[in-house]
C-alpha cells in the first residue's frame, strides 16, 4: 500500500526521506509536516537521487536502500559523491544489520519502532549545528 501525501514544505529541504514501509514513511511525515525541518518524502530512489543532486539536503532518512540503489554499499557511494551528507538508516533489527549499516557508511542507525522525541531532536540539532557552521564538518552523530 503505498502511502498518502505530497511533497513537505519547501524546494531545498534539509530532509530527504526515502522509505519502503509505508508505516514508516507516513509517520516520519507527520513529525516532519508539524516541526520546523523542511524535508522532501521521495517515493522512489530515483526521486531521492534527484533531491541530492539538485537540492544538496543535509540528511537522508532511509528504512532500506531501494532502486535504484542496490545494496548498503550505495551509502558509501552516496556519501562519496554527496561529502555533505548524512545518511540515518532506520531498522528494527538488532545487532547485525546494526553493524552492518555502520560498516556501509550509515552515520546514525534509528531503531524502530521510532521514538519521536530522540528522531526530531536529533534532526533539528544537527540542522541547527549545520546551519551555524555550514562550511565545517560536524562530528559523527552530531
Amino acid at each position: 500500500m503505498a502511502w498518502q501525501g505530497q511533497h513537505l514544505t519547501t524546494s531545498t529541504p534539509d530532509v530527504v526521506v526515502l522509505c519502503n514501509h509505508p508505516e514508516v514513511a507516513n509517520l516520519l511525515w507527520r513529525w516532519l509536516g508539524v516541526s520546523k525541518v523542511s524535508s522532501l518524502l521521495a517515493h522512489s530512489g530515483y526521486e531521492a537521487r534527484s533531491a541530492l543532486h539538485t537540492t544538496s539536503p543535509q540528511i537522508l532518512i532511509t528504512d532500506r536502500v531501494v532502486p535504484p540503489w542496490p545494496g548498503l554499499g550505495s551509502v558509501r557511494r552516496l556519501k562519496a559523491e554527496y561529502a555533505f551528507l548524512e545518511v540515518a538508516y532506520i531498522d528494527a533489527s538488532a545487532q547485525e544489520p546494526v553493524i552492518l549499516a555502520r560498516f556501509c557508511g550509515a552515520d546514525r542507525v534509528l531503531t524502530w519502532p521510532l521514538r519521536h522525541e530522540i528522531v526530531m531532536h536529533w534532526l533539528e540539532s544537527h540542522i541547527s549545528a549545520h546551519r551555524h557552521n555550514p562550511n565545517g564538518s560536524l562530528p559523527l552523530g552530531a
